[in-house]
């Protein structure tokens, strides 16, 4: 065996860990976008959807998100894992929160003051669309 062989096994595990815990959505993980789309397909009035991915709210110290998508009616947040998710949903408000029967996505009607009646709706349409 060549003497730098396992230095060569040991870098190659790291960065295969590091790619693992980078943060970046999974190849099976859901567009919050066509979480939404799903949402108007199913007849469920949504306004103003916009992506603040990319405002910063995925990097604030509470959300551990690779996507972060708000409309009036709900926030799509989706996590690089269910324990990100569970993490994020955990605490005083987590009543303001649904998390997806397969911990991949977390639905917030927290700041939009969503009725429980109104959200019935929009969680029967995740799933549904997770279901697929």
């Amino acid at each position: 065996m060549h003497r730098f062989a396992p230095a060569l096994a040991i870098s190659a595990t790291a960065l295969v860990m590091l790619t693992a815990c980078s943060g970046s959505p999974s190849p099976s993980a859901p567009s919050a976008s066509a979480i939404v789309s799903a949402f108007e397909d199913a007849g469920i009035t949504i306004t103003d959807p916009r992506d603040n991915t990319d405002k910063g709210w995925c990097e604030a110290d509470q959300f551990d998100c690779d996507q972060y998508f708000t409309t009036e009616e709900v926030t799509v947040i989706i996590g690089p894992s269910a324990e990100a998710v569970a993490r994020l949903t955990a605490g005083d408000m987590s009543s303001a929160y649904y998390v997806a029967e397969d911990g991949s996505v977390a639905l917030s009607f927290l700041a939009q003051g969503t009725p429980e009646e109104a959200r019935a709706p929009i969680v029967e349409a995740l799933e549904a669309y997770l279901a697929q």
